[in-house]
């Protein structure tokens, strides 16, 4: 196959099981796994493959390891459901597909085979009910985060359940409360260090913070769980610390066009009758502008190197700076963009330092009419959060003041 890139191999080997040939898709997922041996999308179809092949220990293997990465996954959760029903264990299969309807309560199968489970547990039941779980669920497919949160911590075990303490992180940040970010995000890496998304926002909440180099760790950890980034981007946008990617896999031997290399023996002849070109001639053809050492010689090495060499002094980025210091130098030279000075002052409310990023919110209330909704959000998250600083309450009286102008 000439399509190498780790996206397009996983999307072949999803299109292999629904086809009924497990084996390829097999091949290609650990073909995948060997160039990134934790990325948690593999071993969701590595799964399936192995379940369709009845190696059923390899496949609950796989979805373990799919739910350490995406503890809310339904079918990781619905697949263990099946491979405990196949080997007897109806109670354990009735609780991994009772996760499942709560992640997917629309999914008519699941009701059916959660009906079919209930019977052999000699539980009568007409319809399979949502639980509240699977209703704060539903409340946040609606954006309602808030009474999403108040159903989840009214329940007796949610500290026992990964799932729902990622259902609560998910809650928290969209209601930008960074405290419980932060900690809830602590809670779950100390239960499933490999949970993507409390890597991502807790790495992003650390970063250009004296905990930078710990978020640093964390960011690398999800990206060898996420080699694509794509999660990152669906929670940060466009302000992603990672950068969207498309990653590839070593080609096989086997995969490589076969090289015609005729021109080679061309060229030996050739050189054997030419004679040898003089150095300011070399010197011309590759630009090499610094003098060769007494006795040395200029290698084809040298000749790829010295460019890069050169572009990386060029460009080089004092390693002291943090991610702060840099979007600061940036706002600097950039006075007018006012999403980057939006951003700093953030990163500025994140780090605590409060009278910086009441500098940055203020030269935006009078600056900048097109952001002052998200101002007016801040300013008020701040001032609750820090009600003994006096300078946010009369900012913020005054970002109203022109917002409500604005809409006037």
């Amino acid at each position: 196959m000439s399509e190498l890139s780790v996206a397009a191999l996983l999307e072949r080997a999803q299109h292999m099981v629904r086809v009924g040939q497990p084996n390829q898709a097999k091949e290609f997922c650990l073909r995948v796994l060997k160039a990134y041996p934790k990325h948690g999308r593999a071993f969701g179809i590595v799964g399936q493959a192995y379940l369709a092949l009845g190696q059923d220990d390899h496949a609950a293997d796989a979805f373990f390891r799919v739910l350490g990465v995406y503890p809310n996954d339904p079918l990781a959760n619905a697949s263990l459901a099946a491979i405990y029903d196949a080997a007897g264990d109806t109670s354990r299969a009735l609780w991994y597909l009772e996760r499942a309807f709560e992640m997917a309560p629309a999914n008519p199968e699941l009701q059916q085979e959660l009906l079919r489970l209930y019977h052999e547990q000699g539980i009568s039941v007409e319809q399979v009910q949502l639980t509240r779980v699977g209703l704060a669920r539903t409340y946040m497919r609606g954006l309602l985060y808030t009474r999403a949160q108040w159903e989840l911590e009214n329940l007796e075990h949610k500290t026992e359940r990964t799932d729902i303490l990622v259902s609560l992180l998910e809650c928290s940040w969209n209601l930008q409360d960074v405290n419980r970010v932060e900690a809830q995000s602590q809670r779950i890496l100390a239960l499933l260090p490999d949970c993507l998304i409390a890597n991502l926002l807790l790495g992003n909440l650390w970063l250009g913070t004296f905990r930078d180099e710990q978020g640093r760790m964390l960011l690398e950890r999800a990206q060898s769980l996420d080699p694509d980034n794509a999660m990152a981007q669906s929670l940060f946008g466009a302000r992603s610390p990672l950068a969207p990617r498309n990653v590839r896999v070593p080609a096989l031997e086997e995969e490589l066009p076969p090289l015609d290399l005729s021109y080679l023996d061309d060229a030996a002849a050739e050189a054997e009758t030419e004679s040898e070109a003089p150095q300011d001639m070399i010197d011309e053809w590759f630009g090499w502008s610094e003098p060769i050492p007494e006795g040395g010689s200029v290698t084809a090495v040298d000749l790829v190197i010295q460019p890069i060499r050169e572009e990386k002094e060029d460009n080089e980025i004092d390693p002291g700076l943090s991610i702060t210091d840099i979007q600061r130098m940036y706002v600097n030279d950039h006075p007018d963009d006012w999403q980057a000075r939006l951003d700093l002052a953030r990163r500025y409310r994140d780090e605590k330092s409060i009278s910086l990023a009441v500098e940055h919110y203020s030269y935006l209330v009078s600056h900048n009419r097109e952001l002052l909704r998200e101002v007016v959000g801040d300013l008020e998250f701040l001032t609750r959060r820090f009600p003994q600083e006096q300078s946010l309450g009369g900012l913020l009286r005054e970002a109203r003041d022109e917002l409500n102008r604005f809409r006037n």
